[in-house]
């Protein structure tokens, strides 16, 4: 029997000339599989309910390199490879005496789903709240009322061939704020429970710096993650900070269960596959080795790559939330660009002994106020809003002391003053001038500026005894 193509013979759907039309390329064909066709129909009845979720009721798409899956239970899209996932496929195609091993027991129709599951549409600047995809835009600044506005977003999944009750699983909700309240317009941005706690430990630079990295992670798509590092000695209010950070980003972010800045350990399965699916990672209690971090593990968090987790695939686009007593050596490999690009260091100060407490829980209304003061900042503002203090901390870490004698920080310097300053700094810190202001404008272009053909750091002047 032949069964080449062109042939003459009885098995003509093997022609390719029986398959349809490309729609934008002349001359091009279109699979039939996985929509029709021989192989289609041969298909067990377990195999055509996960075909049926992705193609016809597009509750499993491709989204940024990752394969999604609407999962009812938890009123959101997450990572085909999440145990919650896993779970709720298993009842799906009526694996009903699994009780354990669901990740095992669903591993085929995983894989299948990452074989069929059709791309996503573009995903607009938006934010995920509750169980919706919110369109985020900035109002005029010039309004006398201005502030941002919060429309639905819909079919990014594409249209499913039923009509859609929910129509909301559409917009792709992905590790949403899980709150229950929700608005369409926000022009009042008065500190919120979270900031007014915050404050007693951090300048208003820092928390200003805090809420736009913050704002940088709920917004999609996220622009360049960033790894914040809070600093402070000890009994600095770092638990207590980085617990009130948490508690308003409930359902966003993941604390990881070791400490891999601190040391060698590679990160395991199970947290990779939780960094996945949120848009934060923490970790409150770095304790570095030798004033030394995991540079392996930092590049994997912040780069933003596609990495492989229990046979399948995702891209990490977290931002990482981290504490600690220590600070790091300048050692040559983090004197580079990819690291002072991606790290914020924020220094902590102890609070006054007549502050507040901070609250032990928040409300739905505080928790919201606290994420669209940081969506707001991130919408207003560009750039990083870095400060000078942050930047030399970021770069000298344990040497900032011995790097910095002799210089005052401050808003009202002159260029020769600050040239002096910089030249001080590149002298007592051991690092090349030109390599100095590199670095700092990495960070922040703001933080840099130029006279008569000389970089220098801005902010910086020399003491004068």
């Amino acid at each position: 029997m032949d069964v080449r193509s062109g042939s003459r013979g009885t098995h003509r759907y093997l022609r390719l000339t029986q398959l349809r039309d490309h729609p934008l390329r002349k001359g091009f064909k279109v699979d039939d599989f996985p929509h029709r066709g021989p192989i289609v129909n041969e298909l067990s009845e377990e195999y055509t309910i996960v075909r049926r979720m992705a193609l016809e009721d597009r509750r499993i798409v491709k989204y940024m390199n990752g394969v999604y899956m609407f999962v009812p239970p938890c009123g959101s899209w997450l990572h085909v490879r999440s145990v919650e996932s896993a779970k709720y496929l298993a009842s799906a195609v009526g694996l009903d005496n699994v009780s354990v091993n669901f990740m095992t027991a669903t591993e085929m129709y995983s894989a299948f789903a990452e074989k069929v599951a059709p791309s996503c549409g573009t995903v607009p600047r938006s934010v995920c709240i509750g169980t919706w995809r919110l369109h985020v835009t900035l109002e005029d600044s010039s309004a006398p009322e201005a502030g941002i506005k919060m429309a639905p977003v819909f079919m990014i999944t594409g249209r499913p061939s039923v009509n859609e009750v929910a129509k909301r699983v559409t917009g792709l909700c992905i590790s949403p704020i899980r709150i229950g309240v929700l608005t369409q317009r926000v022009r009042k941005f008065s500190p919120s429970a979270a900031e007014k706690s915050l404050s007693n430990v951090m300048t208003s630079d820092n928390l200003r710096l805090l809420r736009w990295v913050i704002g940088n992670g709920l917004i999609d798509p996220v622009d360049k993650p960033k790894a914040v590092y809070m600093f402070g000695n000890g009994g600095e209010g770092k638990s207590c900070t980085i617990n009130t950070i948490l508690a308003n980003l409930p359902g966003a972010v993941y604390p990881l269960s070791k400490d891999y800045v601190g040391s060698n350990l590679t990160i395991s399965q199970e947290d990779l596959t939780h960094a996945m699916s949120v848009r934060f990672i923490s970790y409150g209690d770095v304790v570095l080795k030798k004033s030394k971090i995991n540079a392996a593990f930092w590049k994997m968090i912040t780069g933003g790559d596609t990495m492989r987790v229990s046979s399948g695939q995702g891209r990490l686009s977290c931002t990482a939330l981290f504490a600690s007593n220590n600070l790091w050596y300048p050692i040559s490999a983090l004197l580079k660009k990819w690291f002072v690009r991606r790290t914020i260091v924020i220094l902590l100060h102890a609070p006054s002994a007549d502050d507040p407490p901070p609250p032990n829980s928040f409300s739905d209304l505080e928790i919201h106020d606290f994420v669209t003061n940081c969506i707001y900042e991130r919408l207003r503002t560009p750039f990083v809003p870095c400060t000078i203090q942050s930047s030399l901390l970021t770069i000298f870490g344990y040497k900032i002391s011995v790097a910095t004698r002799g210089i005052t920080l401050g808003n009202k310097t002159s260029e020769l003053g600050s040239i002096s300053a910089t030249w001080a700094v590149s002298i007592a810190g051991e690092v090349e001038y030109e390599l100095l202001t590199e670095l700092v404008e990495c960070m922040s272009n703001s933080l840099v500026s130029e006279y008569h053909g000389v970089k220098y750091l801005k902010g910086i002047e020399t003491s004068v005894p």
